[in-house]
Formats: C-alpha cells, sequence, structure tokens
C-alpha cells in the first residue's frame, strides 16, 4: 500500500509513467499531475480517469487487458486533450470518443478500431489522428 504522506515529493509531480493503476490514481489525487502514460498495466478498465480533473493527457501502452473506457472513464474526463491507445487488443468499443469534447490529438496503433469510427473521427476538424 503506497502512503503518499510518507513521500511528499511524489505529490508534486506533473507527469507520471508506472504500470499500476492503483498507485496512479494515489499519486493523481494530488491534482498536480497532468499527464499520465500506463505502459504494460494489467488495467482492465479507465473508471479512475474521470476521477482525475487535473489530466490534460493519458497514454495507455501495452495494456493488453483494457477493455472498457467508456464507463465513468474516459468518457466522463472531458478536459483530457491528447489520447495515445497503442497495443489494446481488447479494447473494442471507442464510443467513449464522442464524449471527450476537448480532445485534439488521438493516437490509434495496434487496436481494433473500425474504419466506420476512423471516418467518424475523422469528420472532426478539431482532432488530429497519428
Amino acid at each position: 500500500e503506497f502512503d503518499a504522506d510518507a513521500f511528499p515529493a511524489l505529490t508534486g509531480i506533473a507527469e507520471l509513467e508506472t504500470d499500476d493503476p492503483a498507485l496512479a490514481e494515489k499519486l493523481c489525487k494530488s491534482g498536480t499531475v497532468s499527464c499520465l502514460s500506463l505502459f504494460d498495466s494489467k488495467i482492465r478498465d479507465a473508471s479512475m480517469i474521470s476521477e482525475i480533473s487535473s489530466l490534460r493527457r493519458v497514454s495507455f501502452v501495452h495494456c493488453m487487458e483494457l477493455r472498457d473506457c467508456s464507463a465513468l472513464g474516459l468518457a466522463d474526463a472531458p478536459e483530457i486533450e491528447k489520447l495515445e491507445l497503442r497495443n489494446c487488443p481488447e479494447l473494442t468499443d471507442f464510443s467513449f470518443l464522442d464524449g471527450m469534447k476537448h480532445l485534439k490529438t488521438l493516437t490509434l496503433r495496434d487496436v481494433p478500431v473500425t474504419p466506420e469510427v476512423l471516418l467518424r473521427l475523422q469528420e472532426r476538424k478539431d482532432l488530429k489522428i497519428n
């Protein structure tokens, strides 16, 4: 169990890279983390993201078990401007992207996004897709 009080220097960080979603959630609750990257994480849903109002950039890389980004997750985190989804093969529902009104840059690599979803996203003039 991580105790933020035992490591006060960690509570003021702006960027966090980890594989532990529980640690990320605890550190991000400080309200200073604007960039979160989860690498090789066992995370299954992104529900914790909606509780971190300071986030502007989020990356899920090699999160092989990530399945749900919509239920109280990214769809309810409208302040995110940059989102990266790379090598997340279990993620199949991309409807959460419609709720992300401030999203400016979306990076998709090795995710099973359909051509229909890509076409719909390309219609958004304010969105750059990588």
